[in-house]
């Protein structure tokens, strides 16, 4: 079914066999996708105010994105609680925190929410490598190309500073997080016969995509010696989600075999290096630049100017992207005009989504899109909500990361494709962008 998107196999019923809980949208869409393309129905949604998707709206997995990466730890653990809880209402036999790749977020809340909605006597099994990226964890520690992850940009990030490679202390940061037990082991090591009280969780170190199959097959191997036994909960990125369809046996049916419309237009909202390395190098190659700056987040004649000059690239066939800052930079000069202009630094990753979502909604209106690219969760978010939606449906993975989904119900864009900031070679916009 996947295979005809347009299809509503989403209005139907399914029983629930894993519930996957993740913090922003791309890394919804990222962890999804490590189903969809196994041909595994699958659905993303947004959790709006504490409340889950309802059961008409379920696929064998379904993703909830709590949008819990950037709000107090005590929310985080709330929201992850009730997804949890839900879950198991539904009678999902697995449930799975996905977590960024580079600990970003409110990591022990969100661990000690999931067990707190799903309580159980095995510990969380919790392993945040993704080798297919470069992302190891080697004795409880965390590495980026081999960098110790607070040597690394990520460890910049504006809105998650990390100050340390340590899982166990990123873990116990905070009052939830300080409540957990926290171990870490080799592959080959993982025990789970070893039964005790409190709140557990089992940092699995893994370099290589043999060290995360080695955990799975670990777990799948206890689970038939004590035949009847539940899984534990696990955590982690998409890199331990490729394992869990095997793990869990969850069956596909056909893969999606569709061809993208040519993508003519990006929307960056990311500030990760990465992110803005790639929209530089696809400007450098022809993009259309189209820099929106602070007055448009004011003026609506300011942003019917720049919609229209979006359409005018679209209509010549021009590739454009949509962008605040080019530069690192330069985002102490946009913070402190938007705040001249009454919108403080706080309130601004709420506000830009809200203005690039109602652009490419009145762009949707009358022109054709294709295709669209969006770097940056929140950017996506407000996409969404602009369409009216909170639900993604992901279809394929085109690169390690990148994401090709839909929007149930629109039919332009035809397809979005999207990835977490930190994805992929710095040549990766040029190419999706045809460039």
């Amino acid at each position: 079914l996947l295979c005809k998107p347009r299809v509503a196999w989403y209005n139907i019923t399914i029983m629930v066999k894993l519930l996957v809980i993740a913090d922003d949208l791309t890394g919804a869409l990222d962890t999804g996708v490590q189903f969809a393309k196994k041909g595994i129905p699958t659905w993303v949604r947004i959790e709006d105010a504490g409340k889950p998707p309802c059961g008409e709206e379920a696929g064998d997995v379904v993703v909830v994105d709590t949008e819990s990466r950037h709000i107090p730890a005590e929310d985080a653990f709330a929201r992850v609680r009730d997804a949890a809880r839900w879950g198991k209402s539904l009678g999902a036999s697995g449930l799975y925190k996905k977590t960024d790749s580079t600990l970003r977020g409110n990591i022990g809340a969100e661990l000690a929410g999931l067990i707190a909605g799903a309580p159980s006597d095995l510990p969380l099994v919790f392993a945040p490598a993704f080798p297919a990226l470069k992302r190891t964890t080697r004795g409880g520690f965390q590495y980026v190309e081999n960098v110790s992850l607070e040597k690394t940009a990520f460890a910049q990030d504006r809105l998650n500073p990390i100050t340390t490679a340590s899982v166990a202390r990123i873990i116990k940061t905070g009052p939830r997080g300080a409540e957990l037990e926290v171990s870490s082991v080799k592959p080959g090591e993982l025990d789970l016969r070893a039964r005790g009280a409190g709140a557990r969780v089992v940092v699995a170190d893994s370099e290589t995509e043999g060290d995360l199959a080695e955990v799975a097959r670990r777990i799948r191997g206890f689970a038939r010696e004590r035949q009847g036994a539940p899984f534990p909960l696990l955590a982690g990125c998409a890199g331990f989600a490729a394992y869990l369809p095997e793990l869990l046996d969850i069956g596909g049916f056909a893969v999606f075999q569709g061809k993208t419309a040519d993508p003519l237009l990006a929307v960056n909202g990311s500030l990760n290096p990465v992110s803005l390395s790639q929209l530089r190098q696809a400007l450098r190659l022809g993009a259309e630049g189209l820099r929106l700056v602070p007055g448009d987040l004011v003026s609506a004649s300011a942003q019917e100017k720049l919609r229209n000059k979006i359409a005018g690239c679209l209509a010549r066939g021009k590739a454009a992207a949509l962008h605040n800052i080019s530069d690192i930079r330069g985002i102490d000069a946009f913070n402190a005009a938007a705040a001249a202009l009454g919108i403080p630094e706080k309130d601004l990753h709420a506000v830009l989504p809200q203005v690039y979502g109602k652009l490419v909604r009145s762009l949707a209106e009358d022109t054709a899109i294709g295709s669209l690219v969006v770097f940056g969760g929140d950017t996506l978010v407000g996409i969404l909500r602009a369409f009216g939606t909170s639900s993604v449906i992901p279809l394929a993975e085109i690169a390690t990361g990148v994401v090709l989904a839909r929007i149930p119900g629109v039919d332009n864009p035809e397809y979005i494709i999207t990835k977490a900031g930190g994805f992929g070679g710095e040549d990766l916009l040029a190419k999706l962008l045809r460039l």
